[in-house]
């Protein structure tokens, strides 16, 4: 008994690639369990396990995140086509990686108070500006979000301008979900600038430099996607540029029918204080009576 009292606990087996799974118990013969697919070398959980799940929790995999949108600068065409023909190890889930960058985008946004509108001019009613920052505001605080959830559209308007690729509906729902992720990591790039000029007239250009710069992306990488057709470098770019542009438009358009009809009399109010203050400059206000002169 004194024995049994005083002999030492066991220490936690660590794991022995030669002889069986941790997980499910099955016989390991590779890196990987045939059974289950829990990594061979999974080990005893120290600090040094810890800095390493730290980040490996955060982006699911450890190098994906990063190799996926480096993929989609560097050639997205041939990056989309590998993901589709089945060499997907290397990369990110596209509905993962969408939904990743666009939530941290907005959160980005959120926290800085990013606007979209230089100040109130003075001759402009204030429920004009109002009107202007209730359109444009909600259009630049969720546009992220807005490319998401228009992706079956963005998709179908991507197959019928891009015939071409072959993609049937659901490829194009891959490959539109690839281009909106790296480019909203553009948009999340152009936040220190945005933030720099915040509040100032000069946000609409650096705004309008943002636009450029993310239908610029968007019509390179359609473009790439028809490398494999007989269509000369003009067509492609043509087909890149109306899939992007035509897209997004008609993404806008929807969305803009949906706000005024959710904010109706705050749109009829500003309207009639535009033309308030278009009849008065029309009219003419009566002149200010000139100071009298000195004699």
């Amino acid at each position: 008994m004194h024995s049994t009292l005083t002999s030492p606990v066991a220490a936690p087996a660590h794991t022995d690639h030669s002889h069986a799974c941790l997980n499910c118990g099955g016989a390991l013969s590779s890196r990987f369990c045939p059974d289950c697919g829990q990594p061979a070398d999974t080990h005893r959980i120290t600090m040094a396990h810890w800095v390493h799940d730290i980040p490996h929790s955060f982006w699911h995999v450890d190098k994906g995140v990063w190799f996926t949108l480096r993929s989609m600068f560097a050639r997205p065409g041939a990056a989309i086509q590998a993901y589709i023909q089945g060499q997907r190890v290397n990369y990110f889930r596209p509905l993962a990686l969408v939904l990743l960058v666009t939530g941290f985008y907005s959160f980005l946004a959120t926290v800085l108070h990013i606007s979209p509108l230089p100040p109130r001019p003075a001759d402009m009613p204030q429920q004009v500006y109002e009107m202007q920052m209730l359109y444009a505001g909600t259009i630049s605080k969720h546009i992220s979000w807005i490319y998401v959830g228009m992706t079956p559209l963005l998709a179908a308007f991507m197959r019928l301008c891009m015939r071409r690729s072959r993609f049937n509906y659901a490829e194009c729902l891959v490959a539109v979900a690839f281009v909106i992720s790296a480019s909203n990591f553009i948009s999340v790039l152009f936040l220190p600038v945005l933030y720099a000029f915040n509040g100032t007239p000069q946000i609409q250009l650096v705004t309008t430099a943002l636009s450029l710069t993310a239908f610029g992306y968007q019509t390179w990488a359609y473009s790439t996607l028809l490398r494999h057709t007989s269509l000369s470098a003009f067509g492609r770019i043509w087909r890149g540029l109306v899939t992007s542009v035509g897209g997004f438009f008609a993404s806008i358009m929807l969305v803009v029918c949906l706000i005024i009809a959710l904010n109706w009399s705050t749109f009829m109010a500003a309207a009639k204080a535009q033309n308030s203050a278009k009849a008065r400059i029309t009219i003419g206000q009566p002149a200010a009576p000139r100071p009298a002169s000195a004699h």
